[in-house]
């Protein structure tokens, strides 16, 4: 592994939209790196956070933790990536580990009504 050099560029998000969800996603760091996605969905007037996915990462290292947030359902998966080399850059033979947990989904946060430009 190697540093890749500087994450999300220009800073902007990117900005995607499938299956009438808004997608968000958002890239920073450089060896320490992190990034996050958020889902939007259009409900009624009102905007709703309807999942979020956080990650960070070592890229000098391999290691990283992903957190994948699922509000419509509930369900948390955890992947933990231990460090791939060791100090002296010598392959380390690690497994991920990934965690799912579910609890009662909680009310879905929502914005202000959305109204047209100009109105």
């Amino acid at each position: 592994f190697s540093c890749l050099g500087m994450k999300g560029g220009d800073a902007k998000p990117e900005l995607e939209i499938k299956k009438k969800v808004l997608i968000v996603t958002q890239w920073g760091g450089s060896r320490e790196s992190y990034g996050a996605v958020h889902r939007f969905r259009l409900e009624k007037g009102v905007v709703r956070l309807i999942g979020v996915d956080h990650s960070e990462m070592d890229t000098m290292t391999g290691a990283s933790t992903t957190t994948s947030e699922n509000l419509l359902t509930g369900t948390t998966i955890v992947e933990k990536m231990p460090p791939q080399v060791d100090e002296n850059d010598k392959p380390i033979t690690a497994k991920p580990k990934k965690t799912t947990t579910k609890k009662k989904p909680a009310p879905l946060p929502a914005f202000n009504a959305v109204k047209e430009y100009g109105e």
